[in-house]
């Protein structure tokens, strides 16, 4: 698994900006995973980054347990555990790699989840490590988003030409698998295979909270290694300004969305 998020700053402008899912994605997966499970005692999420996803699932499982890389996505949700309006006790957060699960017993955990993590993985050490240690129907639900589309096919060319165009040649090959969503992964390797593409996330945000969004991206952030003063996002800015007509980017809202993939499977064990 690569070891994304190297500065804190970068950390900090994913917890600013990313989007976060609807709850229609976690009724899905728990409506899968109690078909055949009745337990709810330990959840993993792998690339748990600022601990977003890693937290929706804190009401259902006794123990919710966050995993990633990068230092500073873990001190940055453990920090964001503190300060939650409500409390966490069940949460924890670690720094690991998906490929390496050793701290957790055989067959000790229900649920593993990779939310927008699950094409920085070698799966094929991934695998193993998942099946020894889910229990005989244990759950693997892995999800993420497309590309972000935007409202008007003007603006909408912009982004896409930014995404294609400018950081052509930035982003790590990896990022194919969000751009086909995980078609390459199809199916997983585990019992009850299913697929769902139907879900999408929506937002409102002003010109200036996009801007926020784009500075995200890790080819952004590999651009800017190379061009550090470039001024590419003002740019973008104010082209977007102008095709939206206004010179205030913090109080004019569009809408943008993104599509959902979601990809399940169980862990059975043939008994012997």
């Amino acid at each position: 698994m690569a070891n994304l998020f190297r500065g804190a700053g970068h950390a900090q402008l994913y917890n600013k900006y990313r989007p976060t899912y609807p709850r229609e994605l976690y009724d899905i997966i728990l409506t899968y995973y109690k078909k055949r499970s009745d337990s709810y005692e330990t959840l993993v999420d792998l690339g748990c980054g600022s601990g977003q996803n890693t937290i929706s699932f804190a009401p259902y499982f006794n123990r919710v347990i966050g995993l990633d890389t990068s230092k500073n996505q873990v001190k940055l949700a453990r920090q964001n555990k503190e300060s939650a309006a409500e409390t966490l006790t069940n949460v924890e957060y670690y720094t690991g790699f998906a490929e390496d699960l050793s701290r957790f017993a055989k067959a000790s955990v229900d649920m593993i989840t990779c939310a927008q993590s699950f094409h920085w993985f070698d799966v094929e050490k991934f695998y193993p490590e998942a099946k020894h240690v889910l229990k005989n129907g244990g759950v693997l639900a892995v999800f993420g988003y497309g590309n972000v589309k935007v409202e008007s096919p003007e603006p909408n060319k912009v982004i896409q030409d930014f995404y294609n165009g400018t950081l052509k040649g930035y982003w790590d090959s990896r990022i194919s698998h969000i751009d086909d969503h995980l078609e390459k992964f199809m199916p997983l390797p585990f019992a009850d295979f299913t697929r769902i593409d139907t879900l999408s996330i929506e937002r409102q945000m002003s010109i200036d909270d996009f801007i926020g969004y784009l500075s995200t991206w890790s080819a952004y952030q590999s651009y800017l290694e190379k061009h550090t003063d470039s001024p590419i996002l003002n740019k973008l800015l104010k082209r977007l300004c102008d095709l939206y007509g206004t010179d205030q980017p913090g109080y004019t809202i569009i809408h943008i969305w993104w599509p959902i993939f979601l990809l399940m499977g169980r862990n059975i064990q043939e008994q012997s």
